[in-house]
């Protein structure tokens, strides 16, 4: 074995005892009949298995963990964190990882540990196969875990099965029989003995049709036209009434924010810290421009799970994929490895939530409960997303530029470091000169400079572990405490510096070291020594990477995209050595690669300024100064990219690597391995989950494992019924208030059935046969007789069915909180529809502000006033501080996905209404607005309710406010402009204007 430079702390004593056992060559196939392994087991392991594990894992009627020991059957079996004993490597098995105390997880007995005999005992008893003597078994009844099977019954769930293909059915009215919808509703009413409502009239349908595509208002002039063409030909009017809504940017805008509630969007980080999550603005936009473009739900799926995997990835297809960026972020945890699953987690559940309405997280710790949904399935599907990089706030930006683009910053980048490269070599030349004359360069003896040494040197302080942590451990940021601290010299025993005399003896090992930089230098190269496998990182970048081990130092000069790596301040080296058998070795430094580059550490040094003024002093030039300039302009041209910066997803490579079930989700205790694979409810005939074997996609000299294009084709294409059914079911909700299942992220058993299953078949055919076409859908919604049903009441229908579940009426609904902002901005004549960009603050109150995390911190208002009259749907969307409006009015959670709106009444909402600063601003706008009109105070406050109705008000409605006007000012004293003003604040919270009918 080869002398080791870099020692580590040995295992513990009872695992150095277990590998001396191995080494004995003691049998590990002894079988249970064997007199020797029965005699051991009765003797020696059934009394201390009967005194400290059988009470919880033997007699009684219930299993902690549905683990026994009692019997051979149930150690093999296994509980909930798998089998008990790993035949094929007896030291890895779970029975001993499990009293071996080595974090929380791994605490058996749980009252106190046991004894390092006791422990010998079980180890040995583990190597010989685990013999039992057959007298001395408990089998136990019933009591141990059944495996997941799938039945018949759980197939054929409505959410699961074909869809039905039927045709609408065959009505009496025909004006019901013209399109699929009423068909299938008005049949259904007859079966319920319902009488549908008239149809609603044209000044109700125009304001209707406006809030569901635009979310605003129409205006006084779009109501009387519409209603004076529809007494010539309503058909006519209507439709182009619809296409004229859809065609408009505003629709977009709409139906984004529907889209950005089911996926939980925000542009913060949550936490304390709640950072802002850089440029993920332009995925809103994306979502925006997808809706106003008609962009096929296929592909607008796709291109959110894998745009960057498709054939021929471009900037919107890669903006679409922040899609998985959006989850909250903790950038301090507890347990950083805990954490990348806890993120990979919130995207299983998102994906399969708003794609597939199918609860997968309720499988993460155990199988589901009510849905035929396994554990291994909830983790083979997180398998499509193992190989995404850890979120960080700003590792996750691309930039994004054409090829021509590329192209040509790649000539003036090339022009431009040939030019500064030209200059830092005369500039040089001249002050090594100098330095060499005056003997400050070592009569040009100058040795290359050191930032990391190996041990033939200083050696450094290295962080190390030897379990493996989570995927950002190389990153600068990365922080856990738990890692060892190994301080001096890491040479062998007889170096003086050498303080580390212990073993490293595990498979696998990961370091960190830092070190400082003043200057930036233009060169490096790596000297290493290693045993097999080994990476290098340098700023959480790969820079190299080797197989098989060395016999010497090994010096590499590392490329100018190694250099560019480099940063003023910290910088870390990080190092990943993996072995199969023999000597444990691996040491390194990292220096410049020639002497030259320690100009600038000689210029940035203690002597560097005192220099600097000598040189300038008799040369008559800051040769220093210029020096180090190009030098820095080098290092930014260097690391400058070309094109807009992108906050997207990126993968570590073509291989994820493994990746097991986690034992009651915890990510430090792993069960079976899986691999990628589609629920088996949705796929297989078995209830294995249907393996997927995608291909690495590469792009731009990314590489990708193409698991998540693969998952995306798979819900378009095998999965498309579940798929189609879900967004379908979507469209109708945000057009009839209710989807046709109700829960409409939830198709299992714990969700609600559909209220006309038919239809919704239907409607999800339609929406595939259409090339999966969203305003075609609207338009099919939006043309039938049940969307245009009046809201009013109907006793008798009332008493059968208050719910309204069989949709004889249409269901009035209160405005959303963003419709209600906009509106009250566009009655009062200030709103900005200014398309995209980034986000905006609008002032806010200061016992606003002082709730947030971090109080007066993360809200900077807007400089320019006119972005404080933007849409809501610009509005800075922070998890830890909200504007006060919108969440008053049930602006939807960001932190898991919002599939319905709460509607709730409460006293705040009334108190918003009447009393905060925005609003009373709106409302005296509002007034002077209406003062605008000009004429009497009649006409003036006739000019507003038209606004605020969008109706003309009646005689009878402007009698009373023409009387109030005239009181206010009587008996209150009131100016004319003051009592307009409190009318305009009385019209914004009338019912009418805040309710939609």
């Amino acid at each position: 074995m080869r002398t080791n430079p870099l020692q580590f702390p040995t295992q513990p004593c009872w695992l150095a005892g277990l590998s001396a056992l191995l080494m004995s060559g003691g049998s590990m196939l002894a079988q249970d009949d064997d007199e020797k392994g029965r005699q051991f087991y009765a003797e020696t392991v059934f009394p201390l298995l009967e005194t400290r594990c059988f009470e919880c894992h033997g007699g009684g009627e219930k299993l902690k963990g549905h683990f026994r020991i009692t019997s051979r059957e149930g150690l093999i079996r296994g509980g909930d964190y798998g089998s008990g004993i790993d035949t094929a490597n007896p030291t890895e098995s779970l029975v001993l990882e499990m009293v071996s105390y080595q974090d929380d997880e791994h605490q058996m007995p749980p009252k106190e540990k046991l004894s390092e005999a006791e422990i010998a005992v079980l180890t040995q008893w583990v190597e010989m196969g685990a013999p039992y003597d057959s007298s001395l078994e408990i089998k136990g009844e019933g009591t141990e875990r059944r495996g997941f099977t799938l039945t018949d019954e759980d197939r054929d769930w409505w959410a699961y099965r074909a869809l039905s293909g039927d045709a609408p059915p065959q009505v009496d009215d025909l004006d019901w029989s013209k399109n699929g919808i009423d068909s299938f509703v008005r049949a259904q009413l007859e079966r319920e003995g319902l009488k549908p409502n008239p149809q609603a009239p044209p000044a109700t349908l125009i304001r209707r049709l406006h809030y569901d595509l635009t979310g605003l208002p129409p205006t006084p002039a779009e109501v009387e036209a519409f209603v004076g063409a529809c007494e010539s030909d309503f058909d006519k009017a209507y439709s182009m009434l619809v296409e004229d809504l859809l065609a408009r940017p505003q629709y977009g805008e709409k139906w984004a924010r529907h889209w950005l509630d089911v996926v939980r969007y925000a542009e913060s980080n949550g936490f304390e810290r709640d950072n802002s999550k850089p440029h993920i603005w332009r995925y809103r936009d994306y979502v925006i421009d997808a809706f106003n473009n008609d962009k096929p739900y296929d592909q607008f799926l796709i291109e959110q799970l894998a745009g960057d995997e498709i054939a021929e990835p471009t900037m919107e297809s890669l903006v679409a994929t922040g899609y998985h960026r959006l989850m909250q972020w903790d950038d301090e945890p507890a347990d950083r490895l805990q954490h990348v699953y806890d993120v990979l987690a919130d995207n299983v559940q998102i994906t399969s939530e708003v794609f597939l309405a199918t609860s997968l997280g309720c499988a993460r710790c155990h199988d589901h409960k009510a849905d035929p949904i396994s554990q291994k399935d909830f983790y083979s599907f997180m398998s499509f997303f193992h190989g995404v990089t850890h979120y960080q706030t700003a590792g996750t930006l691309m930039n994004w530029a054409s090829p021509e683009e590329k192209s040509a910053f790649e000539e003036e980048r090339k022009s431009q470091l040939d030019d500064l490269t030209r200059q830092r070599d005369e500039i040089k030349a001249q002050l090594t000169d100098y330095l060499t004359e005056n003997n400050q360069m070592g009569a040009g003896k100058a040795k290359p400079v050191t930032f990391i040494d190996d041990s033939r040197g200083q050696g450094a302080v290295w962080a190390y572990t030897v379990s493996k942590p989570s995927d950002d451990w190389a990153d600068v940021g990365y922080i856990n405490k738990a890692w060892v601290k190994a301080a001096g010299g890491f040479g062998a025993g007889s170096h003086p510096k050498s303080k580390i005399h212990t073993k490293w003896d595990t498979k696998e090992i990961w370091m960190r070291a830092n070190f400082g930089l003043k200057a930036l230098p233009d060169s490096l190269s790596l000297e290493i020594y290693h045993d097999e496998d080994v990476e290098v990182y340098l700023n959480g970048t790969l820079i190299h990477q080797a197989k098989g081990f060395l016999k010497d130092y090994e010096v590499t000069p590392l490329p100018a995209s190694a250099v560019d790596l480099l940063q003023t301040g910290k910088n870390v080296i990080a190092v990943h050595c993996r072995h199969g058998a023999g000597g444990q070795y691996i040491d390194l430094a990292l220096r410049t690669s020639s002497a030259a580059s320690s100009l600038s550490s000689i210029l940035s040094g203690p002597s560097g300024k005192k220099i600097g003024k000598e040189i300038k002093s008799k040369t008559g030039a800051d040769l220093a100064g210029a020096y180090q300039g190009v030098v820095a302009d080098i290092a930014k041209w260097r690391r400058r990219e070309q094109g807009i910066p992108l906050n997207v997803v990126t993968e570590k490579g073509p291989d994820p690597g493994p990746l097991n079930i986690h034992l009651r989700g915890s990510a430090h205790a792993l069960g079976a391995e899986v691999s990628p694979g589609f629920p088996a409810v949705l796929s297989s005939a078995d209830s294995d989950p249907l393996p997927a074997s995608p291909a690495p996609v590469e792009y731009s000299g990314r590489v990708s494992s193409g698991r998540r294009l693969a998952l995306a084709e798979w819900m378009v294409g095998g999965g498309k019924m579940l798929t189609a059914r879900v967004m379908a079911n979507r469209i109708w909700q945000h057009h009839f208030g209710r989807g046709i299942v109700p829960s409409s992220s939830d198709f299992g058993k714990l969700g609600e059935k559909p209220t006309h299953p038919e239809l919704l078949d239907w409607l999800a055919s339609q929406f595939i046969e259409s090339d999966w076409d969203i305003k075609a859908m609207h338009r099919l919604m939006l043309h039938s007789r049940t969307y245009q049903l009046s809201s009013e009441p109907d006793s008798g229908n009332i008493a059968s069915d208050p719910q309204n579940n069989n949709l004889w009426r249409f269901s009035m609904r209160r405005l959303t909180a963003e419709e209600l902002r906009d509106t009250i901005l566009a009655v009062s004549g200030k709103l900005n529809t200014e398309l995209h960009g980034e986000w905006v603050y609008p002032p806010l109150p200061a016992e606003v502000l002082a709730t947030a995390s971090r109080p007066g911190k993360g809200w900077p208002v807007s400089k320019n006033e006119e972005d404080h009259y933007r849409r809501s749907l610009y509005v800075h969307v922070k998890r830890s501080l909200r504007h006060q409006m919108l969440a008053d009015f049930d602006q939807a959670d960001t932190d898991t996905a919002c599939a319905v709106r709460f509607a709730t009444t409460v006293p705040t909402q009334a108190l918003t209404m009447l009393n905060s600063k925005f609003v009373n601003d709106q409302a005296a706008l509002f007034a002077a607005r209406m003062s605008e009109e000009g004429g009497s105070v009649r006409d003036q406050i006739a000019a507003g309710l038209a606004l605020v109705f969008q109706r003309e008000p009646q005689e009878e409605e402007l009698d009373h406010l023409v009387e109030l006007h005239d009181t206010l000012q009587r008996d209150i004293e009131l100016s004319p402009e003051e009592a307009l003003e409190r009318l305009a604040l009385l019209a914004l919270n009338l019912n009418e204007f805040i309710y939609l009918d």
